[in-house]
């Protein structure tokens, strides 16, 4: 299910008073850990996990001697998510992404503008929904949603400069992907893949051309015959790599290794 862990002047202590989490085979526990970009100041740490209902759920807390404190939820949705990651933007909003999968054919979904899953969402730092987020098809106000027809988004960078948000994304059997996400934009999961189901048949039989003309294709894509399976990214600046810098760092599952994008 997963645990935290305060690493500070050599010292490792495990943080006590968080919530249970669950897992559903191995998927699901303890998903990612944040801090606020003013911690130095408010302590505060937030954390995307799946909860005891098997929903994925992101709480807040105050880090006091290695203790949550003061810990509220501040979202929580009715699905599960077999990946999570959290992103500032800036003080005052981040991104929380929200993973599925589906073996061995997709599951539903991404597409659909009720459901959580297989979306990029953008909130407040106290979990409400921001009155500057797209109005997606069919509605008439904003809500959590930034961008959908993901898969399972597990990495995030946010560039202020740039105010550009990237992502990477698992595909199935390939097909996994480095996108750069849009507000409202729709990313073609499943209506399109490069990779293909887990029994090895196409995930459709859209062309690249029909997809390009509904969805936005990725910055990058892996195909089946190299497969990445992405978790975090990390953009590389004032490393002592120097031919490093200016590349993101993508931690690669299956097989493990790190790889290296410029």
């Amino acid at each position: 299910g997963g645990a935290l862990y305060h690493y500070v002047g050599g010292g490792v202590t495990r943080v006590r008073g968080l919530p249970p989490s669950r897992t559903s085979g191995v998927y699901g526990g303890l998903l990612d850990v944040s801090l606020h970009p003013s911690f130095s100041d408010s302590r505060l740490v937030y954390i995307a996990y799946v909860d005891n209902s098997f929903d994925l759920t992101v709480a807040r807390f105050e880090l006091r001697d290695d203790r949550a404190e003061r810990l509220s939820v501040i979202y929580k949705s009715d699905e599960f998510s077999i990946g999570s990651r959290i992103e500032w933007e800036d003080p005052s909003h981040f991104f929380l992404s929200f993973g599925v999968g589906g073996d061995p054919y997709p599951a539903p979904g991404p597409q659909d503008l009720s459901a959580d899953v297989g979306k990029i969402h953008r909130l407040t730092a106290d979990g409400q929904i921001p009155p500057d987020n797209p109005i997606l098809p069919g509605a008439s106000k904003p809500s959590t949603i930034w961008s959908y027809g993901h898969r399972n988004p597990q990495g995030l960078h946010y560039d202020a400069s740039e105010r550009t948000l990237y992502a990477t994304e698992h595909g199935p059997l390939g097909g996994d992907e480095l996108n750069i996400v849009l507000a409202g934009a729709n990313y073609g999961w499943p209506l399109f893949s490069y990779g293909l189901n887990y029994d090895g048949s196409r995930v459709s039989d859209m062309s690249e051309g029909a997809a390009r003309a509904v969805s936005i294709l990725p910055a990058k894509f892996w195909g089946p015959d190299y497969r990445v399976a992405p978790s975090g990214l990390l953009f590389v600046e004032g490393s002592q790599f120097a031919t490093w810098n200016g590349a993101f760092l993508l931690g690669a599952l299956n097989p493990q290794h790190l790889l290296r994008y410029d």
